[in-house]
């Protein structure tokens, strides 16, 4: 029971002393692109070895850093920083090392429930926008395009997918098979389902 309480909070604890640090050297460096994403790689490093060595979870750690940094910086001390192809690397090396861990028959096994699975979380997350329409005043039309929009799934599941296989094997494993499949059907169909809304919603201009 404790030990979920000690990752979260360690890890929100991490995120939040590497936010402030990234503050702090943001401010003494001054407003250079060149140094806050240096600033930025170094404190991904520690963070991410600091909760190696403590034992908290990396994803949560960097989620927490990032969320931090961009609530806390009330005087914009820090730059936005494009990580352009480095940031695609980080994924594609994430899917790789997730992936390797799984067999056919378990991704197989695992891609029914996986259809099962982005269906309720398609109708959990329609039904939550479309109750609130109401109160958030968008039109009905626009929350139907809303739910679409928000059909892909982030790549922080395949790494928190990641962690839970190293602390918990055997659960961990069946886990992945499930999330790993619903990622797949999601990176194909979500970018379909998105683009189909922002058109719809006049968002996108149409290919010429």
């Amino acid at each position: 029971m404790l030990h979920p309480v000690y990752l979260l909070t360690g890890s929100a604890l991490l995120g939040f002393v590497a936010s402030i640090a990234a503050m702090t050297l943001a401010r003494w460096l001054g407003r250079t692109e060149r140094g806050h994403l240096v600033v930025s790689l170094g404190l991904i490093a520690v963070t991410v070895a600091a909760a190696r060595v403590f034992e908290l979870s990396v994803v949560l750690a960097l989620l927490a850093f990032g969320t931090l940094s961009k609530n806390l910086d009330r005087r914009h001390d820090l730059l936005p920083v494009d990580f352009g192809w480095i940031g695609q690397l980080f994924v594609v090396v994430l899917f790789v090392v997730s992936g390797a861990s799984l067999n056919a028959a378990a991704l197989a096994t695992g891609g029914t429930l996986a259809l099962v699975y982005v269906l309720a979380r398609f109708a959990g997350k329609s039904l939550g926008v479309m109750s609130l329409t109401y109160l958030s005043g968008v039109r009905r039309g626009a929350a139907g395009l809303l739910c679409l929009a928000l059909t892909p799934m982030s790549g922080t599941a395949i790494g928190m997918v990641h962690r839970t296989g190293q602390l918990y094997p055997d659960f961990g494993a069946k886990l992945a098979a499930i999330v790993l499949s619903a990622v797949l059907i999601l990176e194909l169909v979500g970018p379909i389902a998105v683009q189909f809304a922002l058109r719809r919603a006049g968002e996108a201009a149409e290919d010429k």
